[in-house]
């Protein structure tokens, strides 16, 4: 397998183009039934898209729901208005993020100095990844993080490699361009999830190694360093202007979600406590909600964990050995100016190292019930990173043993090895078409899955839409359900979104003020919930009207009553 790559290089573009296809195929695939229903903060999000396209107001922070960045948002108001207003056109912003990093993660292995056969297969495990597959597919705009910093990455990579030609081989290429595109995707990240707050760390982290190891640093990046502030100031600017005008909407989700507001324990053992559940959900117990996982399955399969664990291993171990032989150079010359030759995975290393632990203080700070895999999704591009080291590593171990002449001595050992360079990768293949097979097959029909996406209340706002519309129209709500002063909308956003546009003909209200609210001419009533009782109280006063029971699906799973 390995040798006929080698050979045939023209192989490696064909199969990452099919890979990529496939990536982009199973995010946008069925959108509209899988995941199945729609959950809360989804539906919240579409009804301000909605609201957004009927009043042409796009706002840059929508303040309810705790506050939201606008630019998702805005994202799928575009969306409805291109595609219809739907579940899958709800989605659709997510499974283009999750697409762009695919795509944006082959040419940061490959700018990192990552060979083709490597970076293939670090997008195809990326690819095939339940955790970055799963919030492809949902309507959050966390999932805006992992493409946002790649891209960032690799602009800013390039960035660099410009640069050294410039002053290293006197050529005219210039890197300007590169900075300042990675500066405006840094402050276009600003606007996607709270999270991403964190991410400029990460930049003025390569920044501080790129004083410690180049000659002549601010000679050579005073300019860059400007443009890709500058970048970063055109994008993010609004936003932090809107911030400085409206300090509110910057702390209030940070502050009821911070670990600090937790009353039962000190912050020290919260955040103890908090970090360790965050590290072992990567390798042992994941995620519990079903929304974000399959009942608590490690983020990262076993075939993977070995290389994640590996890779984290090389990473580390390539930093320290760098940062002391720099140490030990300035021990003995006395000249602080004076720089070790880094090697070709130092910027690898240290990108795996500082996104990782950098990216994952949002979910160690949070109240929120650990691991919170939304809150740390901005470490995804550094553990597939990690992972892609040790395949990397393997790589080399396998070339360095294929060109020793000992091997000919030992063409039995040799054989032996060639046969668990491609165990190893056919496992991770497998692992990954299981990692897909679990999502659609088993994840995706779940009971559990189902309810945590609310997939009754969005067969509820189906049949609403479904239905034709009289002169009155009403819905029937529970008592505890939070109802608007004109009786127009309610805390059930699911129903609201599923259900547009009919449901804005309805009039909604609670069980015991609904039955001497209605009105028994040209009237059509929907309940929320399975009441005989109150049915029978209509029909005594309203004796035009006749029950009929309407099922969701033709399985008869979800079941409605409606009266006309």
């Amino acid at each position: 397998m390995l040798p006929f790559i080698n050979q045939k290089r023209i192989v490696i573009p064909i199969v990452l183009g099919f890979v990529l296809f496939f990536g982009i195929f199973i995010r946008f695939y069925n959108l509209n039934q899988i995941p199945p229903g729609v959950w809360y903060d989804e539906a919240y999000n579409g009804l301000d898209a909605i609201k957004a396209n009927e009043t042409s107001e796009y706002q840059i922070f929508y303040a309810d729901n705790y506050g939201r960045e606008g630019l998702f948002i805005n994202l799928i108001a575009f969306s409805f208005k291109i595609f219809g207003t739907d579940t899958a056109s709800l989605r659709f912003p997510s499974a283009l993020f999750g697409s762009l990093a695919l795509l944006g993660f082959y040419f940061l292995c490959r700018k990192l100095k990552l060979s083709q056969l490597v970076s293939l297969m670090g997008v195809f495990i990326l690819t095939s990844s339940f955790w970055h597959l799963n919030f492809s597919r949902i309507s959050f705009h966390a999932i805006m993080i992992p493409a946002l910093i790649i891209w960032t990455l690799y602009f800013f990579f390039s960035g660099i490699e410009k640069n050294k030609l410039k002053y290293v081989q006197k050529t005219n290429a210039s890197s300007l361009k590169y900075f300042l595109f990675s500066g405006l995707i840094l402050g276009l990240g600003l606007h996607s999830y709270i999270s991403f707050r964190v991410a400029p760390l990460i930049f003025l982290c390569l920044a501080i190694c790129l004083f410690l190891f180049t000659k002549n640093f601010w000679r050579n990046y005073r300019q860059p360093i400007l443009a890709f502030l500058l970048g970063a100031l055109i994008t993010a600017g609004p936003l932090l202007l809107h911030f400085f005008q409206n300090p509110d909407n910057f702390t209030g989700r940070t502050d009821a979600i911070s670990i600090s507001k937790n009353p039962e324990a000190g912050a020290l053992i919260s955040l103890t406590k908090s970090a360790s559940f965050h590290l072992s959900s990567l390798l042992f117990a994941g995620d519990p909600n079903q929304r974000h996982n399959h009942y608590s399955q490690p983020l990262v399969p076993l075939a993977w964990s070995l290389l994640l664990m590996i890779g984290f291993w090389l990473s580390a171990k390539n930093l320290l050995s760098t940062f002391l032989q720099q140490i030990k150079l300035w021990q003995k010359e006395k000249n602080f100016f004076r720089k070790i030759k880094i090697n070709p995975m130092f910027f690898a290393s240290i990108t795996a190292q500082v996104c990782f632990w950098l990216m994952l203080l949002p979910g160690i700070i949070t109240i929120e019930e650990p691991p919170h895999t939304l809150q740390i999704i901005g470490i995804i591009p550094a553990v597939f990173l990690m992972i892609v080291i040790a395949i990397s590593y393997l790589e080399k171990i396998y070339l360095k043993l294929k060109k020793s002449p000992l091997r000919q001595w030992k063409n039995i050992r040799w054989r032996i090895l060639q046969f668990s360079f491609v165990g190893i990768l056919s496992i991770t293949i497998l692992t990954g078409f299981s990692q897909i097979y679990t999502y659609f097959q088993i994840w995706a029909k779940d009971p559990l899955t189902q309810k945590s996406f609310e997939q009754d209340q969005a067969a509820l706002g189906s049949i609403i839409n479904s239905l034709p519309l009289k002169e009155n129209n009403y819905l029937i709500v529970s008592e505890n359900k939070q109802i608007s002063e004109d009786y127009k909308s309610f805390n059930d956003k699911t129903v609201e979104f599923t259900g547009y546009p009919k449901i804005k003909n309805y009039l909604i209200h609670p069980t015991f003020t609904g039955l001497s609210a209605i009105n028994c001419t040209e009237s059509q009533i929907i309940f929320q919930e399975d009441n005989s009782w109150l049915r029978e109280q209509i029909k005594d006063k309203c004796p035009n009207l006749s029950p009929q029971k309407i099922d969701a699906f033709s399985d008869g799973k979800y079941y409605y009553w409606i009266m006309n």
